[in-house]
């Protein structure tokens, strides 16, 4: 039997809308990339997924979800101007699959080895602002 409420579909969409649930962002706090130390939550959970998904090649493991992860190998034996041309596009997309990343804005891309690039960015979650200093591995050839 259902219940007799006595409101429209839009309003209960309308109620429902107001009353959207935000889950929370804890997850375990990993100690040196390594080791798992208690927990971890808001910016400081954001930031361990920033590091996560610039870590991780996407498709690689059968363990870790295919949204997770960034596609870097498929640019490995392109020319440095096409790998520099792709690259910001490949990290925000892999970026912006974590919900909570609203917006990623590069301030530098700069080829400091063989395979190797150190990114400048600023992230912005709904945790609020990261700025992040990384390099990533395994870019181009």
């Amino acid at each position: 039997m259902i219940p007799n409420t006595g409101m429209t579909q839009e309003q209960f969409d309308e109620l429902m809308k107001d009353n959207e649930v935000i889950q929370p962002s804890k997850d375990f706090k990993l100690k040196e990339g390594k080791y798992i130390s208690g927990y971890v939550d808001g910016l400081e959970a954001v930031k361990q997924a920033i590091n996560f998904i610039l870590n991780i090649e996407r498709f690689r493991f059968h363990t870790v979800s295919s949204n997770v992860g960034v596609e870097l190998e498929e640019l490995y034996g392109e020319e440095t101007s096409i790998i520099e041309l792709r690259i910001k596009d490949t990290i925000e997309e892999a970026l912006l699959m974590d919900d909570r990343i609203e917006k990623v804005e590069f301030k530098n891309i700069e080829r400091i080895g063989r395979s190797k690039y150190k990114l400048d960015t600023t992230v912005s979650t709904i945790e609020g602002i990261v700025e992040l200093s990384e390099e990533v591995f395994n870019v181009g050839g």
